[in-house]
């Protein structure tokens, strides 16, 4: 007996990059068509909470993870602010459970 195993893709969450060590590339080149659909590589995906360029340097992923600390940084900062603030040991905790994930793990505790 034999079972037919299929598989089903979302066309509109499809993406597609080239990965390359060229300066200049014409992507035109490499466009995928699957079906009546045609697929454009991208220069920028993000797969699994990473962010990957076509030339794997990370640059982007790392520029908005820095962006993603600094905004939670300002957002802990004006607790701080006020007359009645946030003691240092709570601005401490709060400092290494929001910003150190994000730093170290890449994952924001909100």
């Amino acid at each position: 007996m034999q079972t037919q195993n299929n598989i089903q893709f979302d066309m509109e969450k499809t993406e597609l990059i080239h990965f390359h060590s060229k300066r200049i590339i014409n992507y035109q080149e490499y466009t995928v068509q699957i079906g009546n659909m045609q697929i454009e590589p991208k220069s920028l995906v993000r797969w699994l909470g990473i962010w990957l360029d076509s030339k794997l340097n990370f640059k982007e992923h790392v520029e908005k993870k820095i962006a993603d600390a600094i905004r939670v940084f300002h957002q802990i900062i004006r607790l701080s602010n006020t007359e009645k603030g946030l003691s240092f040991q709570a601005m401490r905790q709060l400092y290494i459970a929001c910003i150190v994930s994000i730093a170290d793990f890449e994952v924001p505790i909100w």
